[in-house]
């Protein structure tokens, strides 16, 4: 059994859980899921009873008692980091995860936090939201092919911001894994700290990226329909899920590499 802890940062709570819950069924490895919040940030999109019957906080964890822990994106990537309600909350989980050496995976704002953090590497606002299913190709000058079996892999993308691919690529302690010449950088490696950051979304469902832009159209929000994601752009065509497998493929072996 592989004890996971689920820093859940995202105020669709339960949706994020159940990408988790999908992907994780079908692993060859036993998983159980413990989910965490911020304790210093009030969530309006749940009932505060079902945080407090599912979720732990930061005084409720042994830290030791979990073999991973993951780190969700959160809607507040346009903030300054020291701005966000949690910012002091989250730093010291951080900082609790590198005392325990837990083996660890980080995404979209999640992992751009925490490069903040331990290597003050910033981000930049995008001119417009980059959001759709792009294509990352395998580094294959690096030894991390431990987890891709293709060279090209399809993920998932939806964000404002990226971080600076200069100030990750002069950084020796980070080692690339998926990136792009044009779409930049996908994936890292952090061996000494046994941290991988992800900014985009391999736990992301079918639906996920429409459901957002559908969301985004209905609030009037100014958007562009997914790129690569709906047959001839057309969002009456039901999408293909082309990476829940590489997903399955990459938790699998993150699981396995002890």
């Amino acid at each position: 059994m592989k004890n996971v802890l689920l820093l859940n940062l995202m105020p669709n709570k339960i949706e994020t859980e159940n990408h988790f819950k999908n992907i994780f069924s079908k692993l060859s490895h036993n998983v159980k899921i413990s989910f965490m919040r911020m304790e210093s940030y009030e969530s309006k999109n749940i009932p505060k009873s079902y945080l407090l019957e599912n979720y732990k906080t930061l005084k409720d964890i042994s830290f030791d008692d979990y073999d991973r822990f993951i780190c969700t994106g959160s809607p507040v990537e346009t903030l300054p980091f020291e701005k966000v309600d949690y910012w002091k909350e989250l730093i010291k989980v951080f900082d609790r995860i590198k005392v325990h050496n837990i083996k660890s995976y980080y995404i979209c704002w999640g992992a751009q936090a925490v490069l903040y953090y331990r290597y003050g590497i910033d981000k930049v606002k995008l001119k417009d939201k980059k959001f759709g299913l792009y294509e990352y190709n395998f580094n294959r000058n690096s030894l991390h092919n431990f987890y891709f079996l293709n060279k090209k892999i399809k993920i998932p993308v939806s964000r404002y911001t990226e971080s600076i691919d200069a100030q990750i690529v002069n950084n020796s302690d980070l080692s690339i894994v998926l990136s792009h010449k044009k779409e930049g950088i996908c994936m890292l490696e952090n061996k000494s700290l046994s941290e991988i950051y992800n900014f985009n979304h391999f736990e992301y469902d079918t639906l996920t990226l429409k459901n957002e832009y559908i969301r985004d159209i209905n609030k009037k929000i100014s958007i562009d329909i997914p790129k690569n994601y709906f047959p001839n752009d057309d969002v009456g065509q039901d999408p293909i899920n082309s990476w829940t497998e590489n997903a399955i493929l990459f938790f699998d072996k993150w699981f396995e590499k002890d």
